[in-house]
């Protein structure tokens, strides 16, 4: 869903034109962050993957409780 070139971030729709045909959940991975995930939501991500906005913190376990947050609010949003 997401593509990254160097600082430059934006999500792809046509990747999810064909979300209806088939019965698995869409999962954003990859440069998934405050600025890229409300994105990958409105183009119908169902699940967001988070990997170095979390591990790459020096207190995980409030990295995930805040991005968690992050996540369910922008879920609101849509």
């Amino acid at each position: 869903l997401v593509s990254a070139v160097g600082r430059l971030k934006f999500v792809r729709p046509e990747m999810v034109k064909g979300k209806g045909a088939v019965d698995v959940p869409v999962v954003a991975i990859g440069a998934m962050d405050r600025d890229t995930i409300p994105d990958a939501l409105a183009n119908g991500a169902d699940i967001i993957a988070l990997i170095s906005a979390v591990v790459a913190k020096d207190d995980v376990v409030s990295a995930a409780a805040e991005m968690k947050a992050f996540i369910k609010a922008s879920k609101g949003r849509r």
